[in-house]
């Protein structure tokens, strides 16, 4: 389920989306597509790092890029600062790009060198707010029998952006748990 700003039957809710960022949501939650509800585990536990999220992916066709209403700006504009206040990294995967550029299909080694993909990078990083450098474009398999090289290049490279972005949170949640270690008093050494 993915957002959806035209219909109210359909999506997930932004609150909900923020929610689960937070590690709020408890495990079997089912989603209200017309309303968030104001659930938490329970009021008294604290979200522990492996219910929360690491790293945020924003999967954007790139045909429908452009097209985006500005309702769901706001949506991702909201999600964006959200996630941003809890330091999670975030990243955008710009599908599709084969379809948004006739070079890029003829030769999809040139997707980095396409005025094109770059417009579209551009529109994304308008969008949704993530830098230029964290829109990755990837290809989509959809009728292929074969693994083709240049693709699972493409995904291969996204795919190790994201682990990177989620390693790079880890770190930072560990530097500043040493940092408080530095900065508390130490207990037993005073008199």
């Amino acid at each position: 389920m993915g957002l959806d700003p035209s219909s109210e039957e359909l999506g997930i809710q932004v609150q909900d989306i923020i929610k689960v960022i937070r590690g709020d949501i408890p495990d079997n939650y089912k989603f209200d597509p017309k309303q968030a509800k104001d659930v938490c585990k329970t009021c008294d536990e604290q979200s522990s790092l492996a219910d929360k999220v690491h790293c945020i992916v924003y999967v954007i066709d790139t045909s429908a890029a452009s097209l985006l209403q500005k309702q769901l700006q706001n949506m991702f504009q909201t999600i964006h600062e959200e996630a941003h206040k809890m330091g999670i990294p975030q990243l955008a995967l710009l599908t599709k790009v084969d379809l948004a550029c006739n070079i890029v299909k003829d030769d999809l080694s040139k997707v980095y060198k396409s005025r094109c993909i770059q417009k579209k990078v551009l529109e994304v990083w308008d969008l949704v707010g993530v830098p230029a450098s964290c829109v990755l474009p990837v290809r989509n398999y959809w009728i292929e029998t074969e693994l083709d090289m240049n693709v699972d290049i493409l995904i291969l490279k996204a795919l190790q952006q994201i682990l990177r972005q989620a390693d790079a949170y880890f770190d930072e949640i560990k530097q500043r748990g040493k940092s408080k270690e530095t900065h508390e008093p130490n207990c037993e050494a005073m008199p």
